[in-house]
This record gives C-alpha cells, structure tokens and sequence, in this order.
C-alpha cells in the first residue's frame, strides 16, 4: 500500500490511500504544541490485529470497534505522541502509555544505532532512513518492507503486504523518527555552532 501525505509536515498532515481515502490524520495544534494526536477511520468493526507484540504477549483477532469516533471529522484517535525535550517522549496506544524509547529502542548501548521495532509474534524491524528492514535472522533474508520518497510535492510512505498487519506502528513509529530527524536538521542549519537539542 502507498500512502501519499497531503503536507510536508510529518506533524500536521493526512495520508490517504489509493484510493484517495483518508487512512491516517496526524494533528498538531502548533510546532510548539507537546502533544500530536494520531487518528484513522472510525470503521464499526476491524478485523486486525488487536495487540502489538511490545504492547502484549499475544496477538488475537479482534471482530470489536476498538476506538471511539470522534464527531467533528468521523475519525478515531489512534494514538497520541507526547514530546518532550526533557524526559522521555511517550507513546499513548491501545489503552497503554509508553516511553518511545521502550517503544523503539536503539540497536545498540548508549543510544547508538538504528531504532528496532518489535512486531506482533516477536519479528523485529529496523529503522534505517528512509526504510524499514526486517532484522535477517536464520529463516529470513533482511529486505525493505517500508519506505519513505520524501518529494517536496508528493510525499509517500509505501509498506509492502507483508508489513501491512503492522501498517499502524509503521507510521506511528515513522511519523516520531520523521519529526525528529528535521528537527535536528533545522538545528544543525541554524546554529554556527549547533547543539543537538531534540525531542527524547
């Protein structure tokens, strides 16, 4: 599935299907807001997965509405991302609130290396700009199961079928990495003498 953002702005923006459908509504009252709020069509009934594996120890099918919908745009909030420049950023998802750090730990000690993200039946993933890898281990080959063109006019994010049972924390986790890299690259731009000040 190719998902095309309607704004440059991995903060305030929609992405829509093929179709032309809203599939993800990321909001942000302001730059300086601490809170973006992540939302997704309120369909009455969902067939997915019901838990992510970093969120549960089991992964079921869910035949249950799994959020309210909200009334002004028929939308359901999804998840909330809340920044911090001190502390940890978090995670508000599937009723559980979660430091991004826990969320998306860094491959290796002292915050160095990629960020892994854990999948529903223990898979894990590797965020390598502007990719996501499936981590290679005896039985699978390391391959692209998502990946971001980010055209000024027209940027996409695209995930390949076998990633689309994961196709929430893929942009979740995308949109938290996406904000942070420009963040840093705003700063490095700015500053004679640029200091890395970004969101944890």
């Amino acid at each position: 599935m190719i998902y095309k953002f309607t704004s440059n702005s991995p903060i305030s923006t929609s992405l829509k299907d093929p179709r032309g459908r809203i599939a993800y509504k990321v909001c942000t009252p302001s730059r300086e807001s601490p809170v973006t709020v992540i939302k997704h069509p309120s369909n009455p009934w969902s067939n997915q997965l019901s838990d992510d594996a970093e969120f549960s120890d089991v992964a079921t099918i869910s035949n249950t509405p799994l959020y309210g919908a909200d009334s002004d745009d028929g939308l359901c909030e999804l998840a909330q991302i809340e920044w911090h420049l001190l502390g940890r950023s978090k995670l508000s998802y599937r009723g559980e609130e979660r430091a991004m750090k826990d969320v998306m730990p860094h491959e290796k000690s002292f915050g160095r290396g990629p960020r892994i993200l854990t999948a529903p039946g223990g898979r894990q993933y590797r965020w390598v700009y502007p990719a996501l890898e499936i981590v290679a281990d005896e039985e699978t080959q390391r391959r692209t199961v998502a990946l971001f063109k980010g055209a000024r006019i027209g940027p996409t994010l695209e995930i390949m079928p076998e990633a689309e049972g994961i196709a929430d924390l893929i942009v979740i986790t995308f949109l938290y990495l996406e904000r942070k890299r420009r963040d840093h690259l705003s700063v490095q731009a700015s500053s004679i003498f640029p200091v890395a000040i970004e969101y944890q």
